[in-house]
């Protein structure tokens, strides 16, 4: 049965699925990879960190900018993230050839994706939505993924006829 993978992402983790259609008009998802973040939790060992002690004693004080280090980590994962997505097409190989692989990304982590991908994107399809959070059973009934899944399985021929047999049709094309 034709499947197709479809990866939900956001500034925590990363989550791969595949998808297909259960004969007559069910989408079945599984949960096939996952990608966590190594960067959640990078800094706050030792801290808070000073910065400007000085020699003397009267130098400034200052602490390390907290307000720039989400933006940098969720950029570093967003790097890893497009590596992955980059593994993920090739390991779906023939699976998925002639389509682009839909990858659905939380709103706040969409941008930094986008220019991690921006040079090599070719095959992927960048999309808004958060749902990596979400069990395999809501994704099936999400519109989105739904609707992604039947019309990756119309174009298969040998399914599209296997469905045509199974609403009782003859199946012959």
């Amino acid at each position: 049965m034709k499947s197709i993978r479809i990866i939900a992402c956001d500034e925590r983790g990363a989550a791969a699925f595949e998808a297909s259609l259960a004969w007559p008009a069910r989408v079945h998802v599984e949960r096939h990879a996952e990608l966590r973040s190594p960067w959640e939790d990078f800094h706050e060992r030792g801290r808070p960190n000073r910065l400007g002690q000085g020699p003397s004693a009267n130098a400034v004080q200052h602490y390390a900018d907290e307000h720039r280090e989400p933006l940098e980590l969720s950029r570093r994962f967003a790097r890893d993230v497009a590596a992955w997505i980059k593994e993920q097409r090739r390991d779906a190989g023939s699976d998925q050839a002639g389509s682009a692989m839909p990858v659905f990304a939380a709103r706040r982590f969409l941008g930094h994706l986008r220019q991690a991908l921006a040079a090599g994107n070719g095959g992927i399809d960048l999309r808004d939505g958060e749902l990596r959070t979400m069990s395999p059973a809501d994704l099936a009934r999400h519109p989105a993924i739904e609707s992604i899944v039947r019309k990756a399985c119309e174009a298969h021929p040998p399914l599209a006829s296997a469905r045509r047999a199974g609403e009782g049709g003859s199946g012959a094309d």
